[in-house]
């Protein structure tokens, strides 16, 4: 068999234990047809095969990214970036600067404030915001999604019921313009209803791009649910096609009939147990370090998440839900338990979402539940440059606990690396750096197992270890050829390696203009 095109120069990681490295690789319609020696593959081109170079590079499988926000990605393009904003004036600025440009009325919208980053160490209020944009509602979300804040107009605009959870008072009880909880999903839900189909078309296509400019073959699409707008997960399964990366969709609600009605193997993704540290909304098992009167948020009682979890199980659905806090995560862990013990899989791969404070008995519980750990390993590479929420929020002992990777890993659990996009970059080469630079030493791991987060632990998160995530004869060519040697390039160099190319089902889908 001749190949249509053959992967030459460089070194071939495979993630395939019986032949970890080659030299090159053949590929015929779309799959790997061959991976061996260079003079081997050679024997298999023709005058009409497509030769591609890798000039000292490393080609591995296409990564996957196990936990994106697809459509919101491609929206926040739209909003004014607010994630390098050190202090309110620098965030008033920017919404000044944009009130300037739009109509009167229109909606202002911005994206990804880092309150904790801020001189202040306040997010800011609807008076602050007043006084930049008098003339236009505005809605401006935090890092997280989870919280956010607006102006007087923006309150008008978005009528938010009364009596609702999570709207943040001043000190004459009055709205001071943030919202959180409950609240913050009714603004995030009515403003994402707004938002017509060609502006939905846009975004996709402009995510997409994003993800092949970093390697990433295959995305794990988080739609719909009570943070974004359910009209995203129909529009993603309707044009995930036409799309130029691999779509796994997953529908964010617990509705086990549209899941099946859909043919859906799965369910879920950031259906929400809790909420998120910097927000305050995590569920914990005691108070916050910074805030004795809060220990964050439960969504769910008890009974109706079980309720939830054992039907979808039952019905042979793979589950995915968010959980951050040790008591969110207690809470998935006892309704997983309680499923298996009224109908036992023994492969069903349900996952749980960030994972990012388990108590002291939860890894073990997971690993032997067969749970897979969708983590953001990216952020341990984050917080061990910046260390300033998690401290803050939870003390010195309980940051000793977060995000447990080198534990999980040590202890035989499965873990699919993921980014959670738009929240932070979509960019696996950081979440392999984070991995082996995590501000815990003793939960740092070697690179293979974080490129593995990325490429064949991911492909087992969706039951697809046998056709991506390793590059050897009958997969999928799903590859990413990086700008560099892998295996020796230093650690402070491996997150800026640079993606030389992108190639889906064989075909060549991004090239960087250096090549």
């Amino acid at each position: 068999m001749k190949a249509d095109s053959v992967i030459l120069g460089g070194k071939v990681i495979t993630m395939n234990p019986s032949q970890p490295l080659a030299q090159g690789i053949a590929i015929k319609d779309g799959t790997i047809i061959a991976v061996d020696k260079e003079k081997e593959i050679l024997n298999l081109v023709t005058p009409e095969t497509r030769v591609l170079r890798m000039d000292g590079g490393t080609v591995t499988p296409g990564f996957i990214d196990c936990h994106v926000h697809l459509t919101q990605t491609g929206l926040d393009f739209n909003k004014i970036d607010l994630s390098k904003c050190k202090s309110i004036d620098e965030l008033k600025k920017l919404v000044a600067g944009q009130a300037k440009k739009v109509k009167p009325g229109q909606l202002i919208m911005g994206a990804a404030y880092q309150d904790f980053a801020f001189q202040e160490k306040r997010p800011p209020n609807r008076q602050e915001l007043d006084q930049v944009a008098p003339d236009n509602p505005v809605w401006l979300s935090r890092l997280d999604t989870h919280s956010g804040v607006l102006n007087s107009k923006g309150l008008e605009l978005l009528q938010i019921p009364e009596g609702i959870e999570g709207i943040g008072l001043d000190e004459n009880n009055q709205p001071n313009g943030l919202v959180f909880g409950e609240a913050n999903n009714h603004v995030r839900g009515a403003i994402n209803k707004t938002i017509d189909k060609e502006t939905r078309r846009d975004a996709l296509n402009k995510a997409c791009e994003k993800m092949l400019s970093v390697g990433i073959t295959t995305v794990h699409a988080f739609e719909g649910g009570s943070l974004f707008a359910d009209e995203d997960a129909d529009f993603v399964m309707d044009e995930a096609v036409n799309l130029p990366v691999n779509i796994r969709l997953f529908n964010q609600n617990a509705d086990v009939e549209s899941a099946l009605e859909k043919g859906l193997p799965r369910i879920g993704g950031d259906i929400l147990i809790d909420g998120t540290i910097g927000s305050r909304t995590a569920a914990l098992s005691e108070a916050y370090h910074d805030d004795p009167l809060t220990t964050g948020i439960l969504y769910f009682d008890q009974n109706e998440l079980e309720d939830f979890v054992i039907e979808a199980h039952c019905k042979g659905l793979q589950i995915a839900v968010h959980a951050i806090g040790d008591a969110a995560i207690e809470q998935i862990l006892n309704a997983y338990d309680k499923a298996q013990s009224v109908q036992y899989r023994e492969n069903h791969r349900h996952r749980i979402e960030h994972y990012t404070l388990p108590g002291h008995s939860h890894i073990e519980r997971s690993v032997n539940l067969g749970i897979v750990h969708s983590l953001q390993v990216s952020w341990c590479k984050e917080w061990a440059l910046t260390e300033v929420t998690l401290p803050t929020r939870l003390g010195e002992d309980r940051t000793a606990r977060a995000y447990p990777v080198g534990s999980i890993w040590l202890a035989g659990g499965r873990i699919c690396g993921s980014s959670d996009s738009p929240i932070v970059p979509a960019d696996p080469m950081a979440g392999i750096y984070g991995t082996l630079m995590h501000f815990r030493p003793e939960e740092r791991l070697c690179r293979m197992a974080g490129l593995s987060f990325f490429t064949s632990q991911a492909a087992y998160s969706t039951f697809e270890e046998n056709c991506r995530g390793r590059i050897a004869p009958g997969y999928k060519a799903d590859l990413a050829i990086l700008d560099g040697d892998f295996l020796e390039a230093p650690l402070e160099k491996l997150a800026e390696m640079p993606i030389k190319a992108t190639i889906v089902d064989g075909e060549v889908r991004y090239q960087s203009k250096t090549s």
